[in-house]
């Protein structure tokens, strides 16, 4: 992944078997303040929704990362709309409210306790 700050651009051109994106960014403060564009590979497409909060490309095809990195500098507005579109998409997609309330369900499916059941048996405790 690479970075062209001064831009306010990120762009990922490389793949490789085992690679991982580096979530921390995507999910984290950097995807919320720069455009994005990536490879349309793995879970990347979850998080990058195309042409919503940012713009994939596919798998090795380095011209169109280059014509779509060249469209977000010849088209500021569009650029700026899909980088405040990346910001709201990863606050309320990945708050810490949001996650702990999914992991919430995750373990109450697990142990097999509803909403309802959980309530009551915090209240007689």
């Amino acid at each position: 992944m690479y970075y062209i700050h001064e831009m306010g651009i990120e762009g990922e051109s490389g793949y490789r078997i085992g690679h991982m994106m580096p979530w921390e960014e995507i999910g984290g403060t950097e995807m919320a303040t720069l455009r994005i564009v990536a490879t349309e590979v793995d879970g990347v497409p979850e998080i990058v929704l195309d042409r919503r909060n940012g713009l994939l490309h596919k798998h090795e095809d380095d011209s169109q990362l280059t014509a779509l990195l060249l469209s977000l500098l010849q088209d500021e507005a569009r650029a700026k709309t899909l980088g405040e579109a990346g910001q709201c998409f990863v606050r309320d997609e990945f708050s810490c409210e949001r996650f702990a309330s999914s992991m919430s369900n995750v373990y109450r499916n697990v142990i097999g306790l509803s909403t309802a059941e959980l309530s009551n048996s915090e209240k007689i405790d």
